[in-house]
């Protein structure tokens, strides 16, 4: 596509950044807070980074985030050292009110996956 020994680094960046972002998709220039990254866009993200083909980086996404899942069924906690901890958290047993009839149900207690950042990940928000 390109030859990087002949462009400098600002032009091999920018040859990038015109061919990930064309202007005919309108992706993703958007105002900044007013989209979020999809999986097809971290994907692509990852391929174009790492100069792997999109379905190589979509399985390595996949693994990545299958065994994050894991660990953190097993040990109820997976660690990422500047990122963040992911941990099983436990909502309680608790009443809600159907607002169509008024009926009084009870929920059981159920498990959830929570995040939450580290000091370093919040300090660049």
């Amino acid at each position: 596509m390109f030859n990087s020994v002949r462009m400098s680094r600002l032009a091999l960046t920018t040859e990038i950044s015109l061919w990930y972002f064309p202007p005919s998709r309108g992706a993703p220039r958007f105002p900044e807070g007013t989209r979020q990254m999809t999986k097809a866009d971290l994907v692509e993200a990852v391929s174009l980074q790492t100069r792997m083909t999109k379905k190589a980086a979509m399985e390595l996404i996949d693994v990545v985030f299958d065994n994050i899942g894991k660990a953190v069924k097993k040990d109820a906690r997976f660690s990422y050292p500047g990122f963040g901890t992911w941990s099983i958290r436990t909502r309680k047993a608790r009443k809600i009110r159907n607002p169509q009839t008024n009926e009084i149900m009870k929920l059981k207690a159920t498990k959830t996956i929570g995040f939450r950042p580290a000091k370093e990940l919040k300090s660049t928000l």
